[in-house]
């Protein structure tokens, strides 16, 4: 926290709200005024339903009220789905133009003026808050980045693992390398919650010639995203139900938890063929080559990899 701005206690709605906001929000910029633009994911299920077209009104009228109550904001919603009509854009909620410099605004984010990089990297007050919220803050998180699952889904099918299990995947941004291992380890030391991998947007993870903008895919089996959830009530009623086809025998099955064990694999070494020396790339990581995902969650900070072994920096490697 900046040594002019004194701390502020987050509620469940306020912490929530910010985790919309770092996982698909955007700050917009003019001259010295800034405003909110909220994105909601979703794919399955299907929003012409009836019943899920008024989950979805009933879920944005909600969290309209809440932003505007918290943030004293007028809001507006974009286009949302009407039964029997197919719909399949993300939904937007955008606020009205703020003062960048709003004290509010800027002891929220721990900046002296509001811009859209705010969003690279969650402020550290926010993890000295109690479990509930810093889960809040994930549900925000989970609602505007993750695909409900389908009650359809089996085994054999892309969201069922080889072990058994299904998976639910936060897309965060790329911009925000950051948020990824901060969110990762709210998960990890905050809830308990055990996470399987991120699969990095980066030329070494995802392809040297389909990488770059890719979304930073975090991966939680069923059962351990079940300890934060969803909030929405058209995502979290279906996560519910795909959750009742988990059987014990499923879960039995499930390895390869992160932190890994340090499993064979070449160190990181300096690189630019594959596109490792990308601008868009973190200045920390830049021009290294990287063999396994971890790699570059160690490279970036990751806590959590200490428990397999002390975090080397990359000229230790």
């Amino acid at each position: 926290m900046s040594k002019t701005l004194s701390p502020i206690q987050l509620d469940e709605d306020i912490s929530y709200s910010l985790g919309l906001l770092y996982g698909k929000g955007f700050i917009e910029e003019k001259e010295d005024k800034c405003r909110f633009r909220f994105e909601i994911r979703f794919k399955l299920p299907r929003v012409e339903q009836k019943d899920v077209a008024y989950a979805i009104v009933k879920d944005f009228l909600k969290l309209q009220k809440t932003i505007e109550t918290e943030l004293s904001v007028r809001t507006q919603i974009g286009d949302l789905p009407e039964p029997g009509i197919k719909f399949r854009r993300p939904i937007t909620m955008t606020t009205d133009w703020l003062s960048s410099r709003t004290l509010l605004l800027r002891r929220l984010f721990d900046v002296d003026v509001l811009t859209n990089n705010a969003l690279n990297k969650i402020p550290n007050y926010i993890f000295r808050h109690p479990t509930n919220i810093i889960k809040a803050f994930l549900q925000g998180i989970a609602d505007s980045t993750s695909l409900p699952p389908s009650p359809k889904i089996s085994k054999g099918t892309a969201a069922f693992t080889e072990a058994g299990a299904g998976r639910v995947q936060l897309e965060l941004e790329f911009a925000r390398w950051d948020v990824a291992v901060q969110v990762c380890r709210m998960f990890q030391e905050k809830m308990k919650a055990k996470v399987f991998m991120i699969n990095w947007g980066h030329p070494n993870i995802r392809g040297a010639d389909t990488w770059k903008g890719q979304n930073h895919q975090l991966r939680l089996y069923f059962n351990e995203f079940a300890k934060v959830g969803f909030r929405m009530e058209f995502k979290r009623v279906f996560f519910e139900e795909m959750m009742e086809k988990i059987k014990p025998d499923d879960l039995s099955r499930q390895r390869d938890y992160c932190p890994r064990k340090c499993e064979p694999a070449k160190k990181p070494y300096k690189c630019n063929k594959h596109n490792e020396d990308d601008e868009s790339i973190p200045s920390r990581i830049r021009g290294w080559h990287f063999n396994a995902f971890w790699q570059i969650c160690e490279a970036l900070g990751c806590r959590c990899r200490k428990t397999c072994r002390d975090s080397m920096s990359l000229e230790s490697f």
